[in-house]
């Protein structure tokens, strides 16, 4: 009977026992590049047909990951944290990229949880393969990357922004006579749906809501900056334009050439006219 193939490859020969991989033989950088060239395939075969991770894959990716940090170089620990949260957030980023900012209200919503649901189950996984010695956060990551892609203004355009549940919903704020804005219990039932849980849903939005203000701040940053520069840039701009003409149309320069070229075609044109007339 034929083995199923794994869909993330072989892993590192020393990942098999801790005493292969506490070897001192062994070269330290060689080893955390082959053990994260293994463990890194867990964030691009969510993009790819594999949707399915075997036991065996399960019992060899835990291996390679306690066997790095538990490895005779101490440096392996947080050299690998830094490789796992920085593919964690490229994985997040990737999936925002595809999403189209100028869909509808509620397709782009649909669109947004489709790709936490999709990405959900894989980080399940990830807490099971890294979550004994790190700490990964992959809905805040995954918010953060939403934001970023939609800004403030399509997270609410989409209901997912802090003025479509920060109010009107009596399960954040407990106000039952609160009127303004749009209800989002149906929105927060969707959310609960891609997210698993009331728990998780709250998190997920909570993630949106920080992100939100984080980018509306930083917007008003830079805006702030650009009136700051304009007005000096527009007198600059005016007094440059201003020396240019002066120094272009004087006589025996091209533009006054130009302009007496242009005369004078027109003038002889206009003779050639009245001659005809």
């Amino acid at each position: 009977m034929a083995t199923e193939a794994s869909a993330i490859g072989e892993a590192p020969t020393w990942s098999r026992s801790l005493e292969a991989a506490t070897n001192p033989l062994l070269d330290p950088a060689a080893m955390l590049e082959d053990g994260w060239a293994y463990l890194r395939q867990i964030f691009v075969v969510c993009f790819s047909g594999a949707q399915r991770i075997s036991a065996a894959d399960m019992r060899a990716l835990c291996g390679t990951t306690a066997a790095l940090c538990w490895s005779s170089d101490a440096g392996h620990f947080d050299a690998l944290d830094a490789l796992v949260k920085a593919q964690l957030r490229e994985t997040m980023r990737r999936s925002a990229a595809g999403i189209d900012r100028l869909l509808p209200g509620p397709a782009l919503r649909a669109v947004v949880l489709a790709r936490w649901t999709q990405l959900r189950a894989w980080s399940v996984m990830w807490e099971r393969v890294f979550g004994s010695f790190m700490v990964l956060d992959a809905p805040g990551e995954f918010a953060r990357a939403i934001t970023a892609r939609l800004q403030p203004s399509g997270l609410a355009r989409a209901c997912l922004g802090p003025t479509a549940y920060g109010c009107c919903c009596t399960r954040f704020c407990g106000d039952n006579s609160c009127s303004a804005g749009v209800s989002s219990g149906p929105v927060f039932k969707e959310v609960v749906t891609a997210a698993g849980s009331d728990i998780e849903a709250d998190a997920l939005l909570g993630g949106f809501e920080c992100f939100c203000q984080e980018a509306a701040e930083e917007l008003r940053r830079r805006l702030s900056r650009w009136r700051r520069h304009a007005p000096l840039v527009g007198r600059w701009r005016r007094f440059l334009m201003l020396l240019h003409d002066e120094v272009h149309y004087r006589p025996a320069n091209p533009g006054q050439k130009r302009c007496r070229d242009e005369f004078a075609a027109l003038a002889a044109g206009r003779g050639t006219t009245d001659a005809v007339s």
